[in-house]
């Protein structure tokens, strides 16, 4: 046996040197005793290390090293991924929408490149996910929402493997969102068209018709989000209401929206198209349209469609109105609403949102609206005055 050069206490254990390589040697509460090599060959690497691992013991989420190749971080991971779009199939969109799914996948093929992804699940610190998520930044220049949905999905794998797996460590607790995003310099600002900008690139829109003046319309006069318009569903509009009903949103939160004129119109001529088709000179009658999106995509028609962001951007610059996405139109909405008079709480409601706070960002005071606000106060003086 290798004669032992040197050793100190660390956490529940001491870390001592065998040859070239620092080993962790602890004693577990059954009175077994146990012995990892840290693999590196400094003292300072070695107290790193053992320091993280001490905490993972006393988590009781340690495990043998041929436990931990099957509870690597990126197939924990990969096992909730696939939850969540198993749930988003069985319920429907109520627990997790699709689109959900979509983007737990997207993060997690980029995920794949950081350096913990493949070390096991219960010895990731939150140090490592903070250096990721800072070097996410400094490197690849992404925004501070970017950084926030990542830190997002990490915790939500911690939170799962914690209630299905059962690990007790969850080294995101102590890692927390950044707020203020309209800070970050890399953050391109949104913007709201004024009420002639929208009207001028809805009618452009028209005239090419196609899916993204059907998406594009709805974005306009419902302010729905894009994951709203994917799960939107035939079954979902009430016709003699004249209403919207989602059973659920990002928020979680079911939403009510009423049709203005000409989207119900719109709308109406979509089902017609769908439910009466022909072939030849043979009409044919669609049924079972109830379960099928509003909104399909042209490859399947029971699919939703997937993105309508090259139509809009091409609109947009040919109508002389600029850069338009559909998170700006959901802005557009939102703003153009509270210039009308709609009540804030009402507005809150129809966006979905669960904190008034997050209404006021999407809302982009126009010098139309700041000169009315003006003139209106101006008024209320002058009539003041005239009473006194």
């Amino acid at each position: 046996m290798p004669r032992v050069v040197t050793r100190e206490p660390i956490g529940c254990g001491v870390i001592e040197k065998r040859g070239v390589w620092w080993h962790f040697r602890w004693t577990d509460e059954g009175g077994r005793r146990h012995r990892e090599s840290l693999k590196v060959t400094t003292k300072e690497s070695a107290r790193q290390k053992a320091r993280a691992l001490s905490d993972t013991i006393e988590h009781l989420s340690w495990a043998p090293r041929t436990d931990r190749k099957l509870l690597r971080f990126v197939d924990v991971a990969g096992q909730f991924v696939e939850h969540v779009a198993r749930t988003a199939e069985r319920t429907g969109g109520v627990d997790y929408t699709t689109s959900t799914a979509t983007g737990y996948a997207s993060i997690l093929r980029r995920m794949t490149k950081s350096p913990f992804a493949y070390d096991y699940v219960g010895a990731v610190t939150p140090s490592a996910i903070e250096s990721w998520l800072n070097a996410r930044q400094d490197r690849d220049g992404i925004s501070l929402a970017t950084r926030n949905r990542e830190l997002a999905f990490v915790k939500s794998v911690y939170r799962w493997a914690g209630e299905a797996l059962g690990i007790a460590v969850n080294p995101t607790a102590s890692v927390k969102i950044v707020g203020r995003e309209e800070q970050d310099g890399r953050r391109k600002a949104t913007v709201s068209l004024s009420v002639d900008e929208l009207e001028c690139f809805l009618a452009y829109l028209k005239r090419l018709g196609g899916l993204a003046y059907d998406v594009g319309l709805c974005a306009a006069d419902t302010g729905l989000r894009r994951g709203s318009l994917q799960q939107l569903q035939w079954s979902h509009v009430d016709w003699g209401e004249r209403l919207i009903r989602l059973p659920t949103s990002k928020s979680k939160k079911a939403l009510e929206i009423t049709l203005s004129d000409r989207l119900f119109e719109h709308l109406k001529e979509m089902f017609q198209r769908q439910q009466s088709r022909t072939m030849g000179r043979t009409r044919l009658l669609a049924v079972g349209l109830e379960d099928q999106p509003v909104f399909a995509s042209p490859i399947a028609s029971n699919r939703p469609f997937d993105n309508v962001r090259k139509g809009l951007l091409r609109a947009g610059q040919a109508s002389g109105v600029g850069h338009v996405t559909l998170h700006m139109l959901r802005h557009s909405f939102c703003t153009q609403s509270a210039d009308a008079g709609v009540p804030a709480f009402v507005l809150q409601e129809q966006m979905g949102h669960r904190n008034l706070s997050t209404t006021q960002r999407y809302y982009h005071a126009s010098r139309q609206s700041k000169r009315i606000a003006t003139e209106t106060l101006e008024r209320a003086r002058d009539e003041i005055q005239t009473v006194g």
